[in-house]
C-alpha cells in the first residue's frame, strides 16, 4: 500500500493539522506496513526530502513563509503552485493507491486534478470548511462552490469532529463524512506532580493568537478573576497577528504583570510547561478538534473551554464548558474551580481519563483501513 499525502504545513510549520500530520506519519513509519509520500512546505524555505524510514519520505517544497503559525492566501497559492507540478512529477516516477488530501482546500483542490489517475480522500481540518475562519468570509461564494466539487468527487471525506463534519455538511449537504478523531501522545503528556494547591492559580493557554481563538476574552475576564482570587498567573503559549494588540490590552486592563507571553515553544517544551499549570483555558469561538486540548487533558489538567466545535465532544466533566466570546463567563468557570480546589483535582482526574480514550496508533490505523477501503473500490471499478 502506498500513499501520497499533501498538507501544506508539517511541523515547526502550522498548527493542529501539522502536528496530527507529524504523529500520523511517525506511526506510519514505525509500522512499516505503509509507503507514503508527504509533499508540504519547508520552514526555511529550501527545498529538501525528508526520510523518515525506508518507505516514508516527507518532501519540503520552497514555499516563501513569514511567520511560522499563520497562513496568507499568497502563501497557500504559492504552495498549491509548486504542489500541483511535483504531485504530477510522483505520479509519474511512483504507483500510488490513493491520494490522502489534508484540507479541502487547497491540498483537496489539488489531488481531485489526479482523481483519473488516483482516487483521493479528504480529511477536513477547519479553515478549509466554509463557515470556519472569519477571516475567508469575502471568499466563500468563490470558494463554496470548489468545495463542494472536491467533496463529491472524493472517494472518502473524513472530519476531526462532528462539530466540523456539521459545519461542512452545510455547504456539501449530499456528502457522505466519517470522523476520525485526532490523537495524543500519552507517553509524552501525563500527569505529574501539581504546584501546591492553596498557592497561586495558574492558568494556561496554547493557541494561535488570531481572531478566532478568543483570548481577547481570556485577558478581558483576567481582572476579574485577580479580583477574586487575589493571585493569578497566566502563560499564553504561541504567535500570531494580534499578539500585540493583545498585550496592549493587558497593560491597558492592568494585568500585564499576571501575563508571560512565550511566543513560540518548542513542542517538546509543553509537558513541562502544563506540569507547573492548574487550568487549561481555550476560549475559542470555533474550533475543530484542539490537540492542545488533548495535550492539556492528557497532561492532567482541568479545563474551561467555549461550547463550540469539537471542543464538546471531549468534554466529560472535567472542568466547565461556557458560552464562545463571553468574559464573564470565562471568569466565573475559572474563579469557581480556583475557589473549590477538590473540584479542580477531581476535574483534572476525569481529563486524564478522557485523553486515554485517544491515541495516535489508533488514528493512524483508522487512516490505513480507510486507504485499504479506497484501494479496493478502486480496483473494482
Amino acid at each position: 500500500m502506498r500513499a501520497l499525502i499533501l498538507n501544506y504545513e508539517y511541523p515547526p510549520l502550522g498548527g493542529g493539522a501539522a502536528n496530527a500530520m507529524f504523529h500520523i506519519v511517525r506511526e506510519f513509519a514505525a509500522g512499516g506496513e505503509m509507503a507514503v509520500d508527504v509533499v508540504t512546505s519547508a520552514a526555511d524555505g529550501a527545498a529538501t526530502t525528508e526520510k523518515l524510514s525506508e518507505h516514508v519520505e516527507v518532501h519540503k517544497l520552497a514555499v516563501r513563509k513569514d511567520r511560522i503559525h499563520y497562513w496568507t492566501q499568497k502563501e497557500i497559492l504559492d504552495y498549491s503552485r509548486k504542489a500541483g507540478p511535483y504531485v504530477r512529477e510522483l505520479l509519474d516516477r511512483r504507483e500510488y493507491d490513493v491520494i490522502h488530501a489534508f484540507f479541502a482546500l487547497p491540498c483537496g483542490y489539488i489531488a481531485r486534478k489526479f482523481r483519473a489517475r488516483v482516487p483521493y480522500i479528504v480529511s477536513l481540518r477547519g479553515s478549509d470548511v466554509p463557515g470556519f475562519n472569519e477571516r475567508l468570509a469575502k471568499m466563500e461564494p468563490l470558494l463554496k462552490p470548489v468545495f463542494r466539487r472536491v467533496l463529491r468527487d472524493a472517494a472518502a471525506i473524513q472530519s476531526n469532529s462532528e462539530g466540523l463534519r456539521d459545519l461542512a455538511l452545510r455547504t456539501a449537504r449530499s456528502a457522505e463524512i466519517e470522523i476520525i478523531y485526532n490523537g495524543v501522545d500519552c507517553k509524552q503528556f501525563r500527569p505529574s506532580s501539581r504546584p501546591d494547591d492553596t498557592g497561586t492559580l495558574h492558568l494556561i493557554s496554547v493557541c494561535r493568537l488570531i481572531a478566532r481563538k478568543g483570548v481577547g476574552d481570556l485577558i478581558e475576564a483576567l481582572p476579574v478573576i485577580k479580583a477574586a482570587l487575589g493571585d493569578v498567573r497566566l502563560t499564553v503559549i504561541g504567535e500570531g497577528n494580534l499578539e500585540p494588540e493583545l498585550k496592549a490590552q493587558a497593560q491597558r486592563l492592568g494585568v500585564a504583570g499576571n501575563v508571560e507571553w512565550l511566543g513560540f515553544v518548542e513542542h517538546d517544551r509543553l509537558p513541562k510547561l502544563y506540569d507547573r499549570a492548574d487550568i487549561f483555558v481555550l476560549p475559542s469561538h470555533y474550533e475543530g478538534m484542539s490537540n492542545s486540548l488533548l495535550e492539556a487533558m492528557a497532561a492532567g489538567l482541568a479545563v474551561v473551554v467555549t461550547d463550540t466545535g469539537g471542543t464538546r465532544e471531549l468534554f466529560r466533566r472535567n472542568g466547565r464548558i461556557v458560552s464562545a466570546g463571553d468574559s464573564n463567563s470565562i471568569a466565573d468557570a475559572v474563579i469557581e474551580l480556583g475557589c473549590d480546589r477538590a473540584e479542580l483535582r477531581a476535574c483534572a482526574v476525569r481529563s486524564q481519563k478522557t485523553a486515554q480514550e485517544f491515541s495516535w496508533p489508533a488514528v493512524a490505523s483508522r487512516y490505513i483501513e480507510t486507504y485499504e477501503r479506497v484501494s479496493r473500490a478502486g480496483e473494482g471499478l
